[in-house]
Formats: C-alpha cells, sequence, structure tokens
C-alpha cells in the first residue's frame, strides 16, 4: 500500500488529533518552543505543515480533505454532561495556532469540513460510509483508535504518527484483537478514559462489588 495511490481513493484526515499531537510534540521532547520574532507560537502549524507535504509526496493522495471539530457543544455533551468533562481547556498558545493550521490548508488547497453540533469523528465515519457505497476507497488519516471500527475491505486507516502504519481489517484484528465490527462493543465494555467514558464492565464490577 506504499507509493502512488488508485485514482479513486480519498484521504480523510483527522485534524484535530494531528494538531494536538503536534502540539504535545514538542513538550513531550523537552525542546524550548518554537515562535516567531513577534512572538506567535509555531510548533502545532508547523509539524502539521510537515505531514501534509510528507503526506502529499508519498502518496499524491486524488482526493483528499480535512475534518476540523465544531465550534460549542456537540450532541454527545448534550446526550452524556460527563464527556470528555476529565480533559482540560485547550492551551491558549496552541488554539493561537489554529488560524494558520487553516491558512495552511487553504494555501495547499485541501476543502476543510466542519459540522456544527458534530465532532470529527462523526463526519468521518458519515463520510467514510457514503464514499465507500459509492464504490470510491477511503483513507482514513487519524491516531484514533476509535476509528478502527470503520476499517473494511474499502475503507483503511494510515497512522503517521507509528511511521505511516496501515490498518486493514487483519492487521486491526492483530491490533486489538478483534474485527473492526466488533470494535464498538470492545470499546463499549471497556470505557474510554480519554473521553471520561465508563465502560460496561467497569458499572457491572462496581455495582457488584459495592
Amino acid at each position: 500500500m506504499m507509493g502512488r495511490v488508485p485514482s479513486k481513493r480519498l484521504f480523510l484526515i483527522d485534524s484535530f488529533g494531528f494538531i494536538f499531537r503536534a502540539y504535545h510534540a514538542r513538550a513531550r521532547s523537552g525542546a524550548p518552543p518554537m515562535r516567531t520574532s513577534t512572538g506567535i507560537s509555531t510548533e502545532a502549524v508547523y509539524i502539521f505543515n510537515n505531514m501534509l507535504r510528507k503526506l502529499a509526496k508519498q502518496y499524491d493522495p486524488p482526493y483528499i480533505t480535512a475534518i476540523f471539530e465544531s465550534g460549542g457543544p456537540t450532541h454527545r455533551e448534550q446526550e452524556f454532561a460527563a464527556y470528555k468533562a476529565n480533559r482540560s481547556e485547550m492551551p491558549p498558545d496552541l488554539g493561537d495556532q489554529i488560524p494558520y493550521v487553516r491558512r495552511v490548508l487553504e494555501a495547499m488547497r485541501i476543502p476543510i469540513l466542519e459540522y456544527k453540533g458534530f465532532e470529527a469523528d462523526d463526519v468521518i465515519g458519515t463520510l467514510a460510509r457514503r464514499v465507500e457505497r459509492d464504490g470510491l476507497e477511503v483513507v482514513i488519516v487519524s491516531s484514533d483508535k476509535d476509528m478502527l471500527q470503520l476499517v473494511t475491505d474499502r475503507v483503511s486507516m494510515l497512522n503517521p504518527a507509528k511511521d505511516d502504519e496501515w490498518y486493514d481489517p487483519e492487521k486491526v484484528k492483530t491490533f486489538l484483537g478483534v474485527r473492526p465490527e466488533q470494535v464498538i462493543d470492545l470499546l463499549a465494555l471497556k470505557g474510554d478514559a480519554i473521553d471520561n467514558i465508563p465502560g460496561a464492565a467497569c458499572k457491572i464490577t462496581s455495582s457488584r462489588f459495592a
């Protein structure tokens, strides 16, 4: 799956996943902050730009779009108030970089998609299924394990954060121990600490030994 790709393949970029990863990568490395002469932070913009250029050079995507989170509360937050309640606010210096990331995408003529009340995951999942039904192949560019439930024979996931590791149905089974269509059940049982979602298994255990 390396090199140039078939003409009918759509790449869907999980934008915020890589923006946050780019921002925190510098902090984890202990390197000094990257700033312009006027003091604007640039590490997220710089690393995200490098990822886009590598993606374009290595795979020459015939179709590509960047998916963003919508502003304001999402339908998940309305249904479950504790959803992501354990997350801290976006650092101000990261928030300042988002407009510049969008300008990079615009300069590269990569369309940006976002829909009020919906997360990027929702949009990526919907597009992946619709495009798949229309006969195109889909590549989800993400490091989010939740996306693995979308993998099929025509939908794969590419994780640039793991040296461009590709996930097809067999790779998902090797990685998680279940088939893609079982990922949703696995995550429902385990829960997700990152999103502050308790798993069904945790609830059963807690009530049993309370």
